[in-house]
């Protein structure tokens, strides 16, 4: 009576979740086939038998960095089905700031990290893995270069060991904001520069080579008034071998406001197009990408000066002609940092929330192929801030999500695997 009320209790307990079984496979009997590899205590290897997981697909959460501030801006799964982040970390390194790698496997951990700077503040803001499986990234550099900050540009091995980096940039602030390998094997760059062109800050895009010697750049200067000050937030490759990119003028009509700017160029910078978007408060736009019917969609923040901003998605048409929006609040108020087109033809989002005089939030949003809300999730509901700075789906069909959370005096990069149940 005793042992069947204890096995009772036990399996209670394992269906409510507050325990778990210790073995962690379910084996079936096929005799017809041969496992590649047999990972069951007690299970002899001649039987012929395959293992299934008996958890698949399970959530998962890592935190790296030091007791300062260490910031994890932009995640990507990469080829071996690991994941590989560029951020920043004051805990480690050479200088104040300095660009820090990190590459995990597919469980999150970490297998290496890197950092790259000198005494001054070094910032990796954008990634991606290249066609050798290296990875190239961009943001800013204020240890070398020309003046107070240069955009940044490094190329590494896939161990994250330097090939080689360049710098680009005049006697004042410059920077990259995001970079992508172009067709041709180069790289192409989008951010802001503030000695050149007709403002006081200009978008900037530059095209390099395989090497990073620079084969042409353009400038895009809003001529807005009374101050003029533009940048680019964000760059993706498009099916016609061009590049859309997004960034945010100071227009002429608004006092004191940013709008979103959509350009449109070809493979070789020339211009085709440029729509704006926005009214009398400040709107930013943090990702572009191009969608499956040829067109694009933006994720950023609607009235960013006024106390009720919201996440906002634009949606738009192969010539940039507006075809519909979406707005989200999250808890309250709600910004975008990042957009990917889902398998399912809808779109999943990264960004953060909170109410008036709260803490951040990180938050993901995921919607229809119309920007119809499916779901949202929030996490990191306790103390401190939280943001969720980039997102993307992986080939499980689940969710990366890389940010930032900060407690107290110090801030630490964060990864987590999200399966929505």
């Amino acid at each position: 009576m005793k042992k069947t009320f204890i096995f009772n209790l036990v399996c209670m307990l394992i269906c409510t979740g507050l325990i778990l079984p210790t073995a962690g496979t379910i084996v079936m009997n096929t005799p017809s086939e041969k496992p590649t590899s047999l990972r069951t205590v007690g299970v002899h290897p001649s039987n012929e038998r395959s293992i299934i997981p008996l958890f698949v697909n399970e959530n998962w959460m890592k935190t790296f960095g030091g007791w300062r501030y260490d910031v994890g801006i932009s995640t990507q799964q990469t080829a071996d089905g690991g994941y590989i982040i560029v951020g920043f970390t004051a805990s480690k390194g050479a200088g104040k700031d300095d660009v820090w790698l990190i590459k995990t496997d597919s469980m999150g951990t970490k297998i290496w990290e890197k950092t790259f700077g000198g005494p001054g503040i070094d910032i990796g803001v954008s990634i991606q893995q290249t066609t050798d499986e290296g990875y190239i990234i961009t943001g800013r550099t204020r240890s070398y270069g020309n003046g107070l900050d240069d955009v940044w540009l490094i190329k590494t091995n896939n161990l994250g060991i330097k090939e080689w980096e360049k710098t680009f940039g005049g006697t004042l602030h410059d920077g990259g904001s995001q970079v992508r390998q172009t067709n041709d094997g180069g790289y192409i760059i989008v951010g802001d520069v503030n000695n050149d062109g007709g403002g006081d800050g200009d978008l900037w895009i530059i095209k390099t080579d395989g090497t990073g010697t620079m084969q042409w750049e353009k400038i895009y200067d809003g001529h807005g008034s009374p101050l003029s000050h533009d940048s680019g937030s964000s760059i993706a490759l498009c099916s016609d071998g061009g590049y859309i990119i997004a960034g945010g003028t100071f227009t002429r009509t608004d006092t004191y406001g940013y709008n979103i700017w959509l350009i449109k160029i070809d493979e070789e910078g020339n211009h085709l197009w440029n729509e704006t978007f926005g009214g009398s408060d400040s709107e930013f736009v943090s990702s572009v990408i191009q969608t499956n019917d040829g067109g694009y969609l933006m994720v950023g923040v609607d009235s960013y000066t006024n106390p009720d901003e919201t996440v906002w998605i634009i949606k738009t048409d192969e010539n940039g002609e507006f075809l519909w929006e979406q707005k989200y609040a999250g808890i309250g108020t709600a910004r975008g940092e990042s957009v990917q087109q889902t398998s399912d033809g809808g779109f999943i989002i990264a960004g953060f929330t909170y109410r008036k005089f709260s803490r951040y939030k990180a938050l993901i949003i995921k919607t229809d192929e119309n920007g119809a809300k499916e779901w949202s999730k929030i996490f990191f509901g306790g103390v401190g801030n939280s943001i969720a700075s980039s997102v993307q789906q992986t080939t499980d069909g689940g969710y990366i999500i890389g940010g930032e959370r900060s407690l107290f005096l110090n801030s630490n990069a964060w990864l987590i695997k999200y399966y929505p149940r």
